[in-house]
């Protein structure tokens, strides 16, 4: 409690010395910071807001993708010949490729205003 007050008490100190008057007009003494904090505050939960829709979207992007590929490892274990395969794992190696095209343009949009 000591210890805030001196730090309370230098900081006072300093606005005097500096010449400098707090401006009042609004209710805060913006020599505190507290308008600066205030508006780091907002920022922060805007940012974790984002980085929680993000986590979000990729666990159920890896979540399905996981379950297409193994849908996929099981349709290329009932392959009879080499062509199907090739054939198979063209079409499930192009599907994943868009569904990772897509879900990255979904992660660009998060946080985005109007998006």
């Amino acid at each position: 409690m000591t210890k805030a007050r001196k730090t309370t008490e230098t900081g006072t100190k300093r606005q005097a010395d500096s010449g400098r008057k707090p401006d009042k007009s609004n209710g805060t003494d913006l020599f505190n910071g507290a308008s600066q904090i205030t508006s780091l505050m907002g920022t922060g939960v805007v940012a974790m807001q984002n980085w929680i829709q993000t986590s979000q979207e990729l666990g159920y992007f890896m979540a399905v993708r996981a379950g297409k590929d193994m849908a996929g490892m099981q349709k290329i274990a009932t392959c009879r010949t080499p062509q199907e395969v090739s054939e198979l794992w063209l079409g499930l190696a192009s599907e994943a490729a868009h569904d990772y095209a897509d879900e990255f343009d979904r992660l660009l949009s998060i946080g985005r205003p109007g998006a």
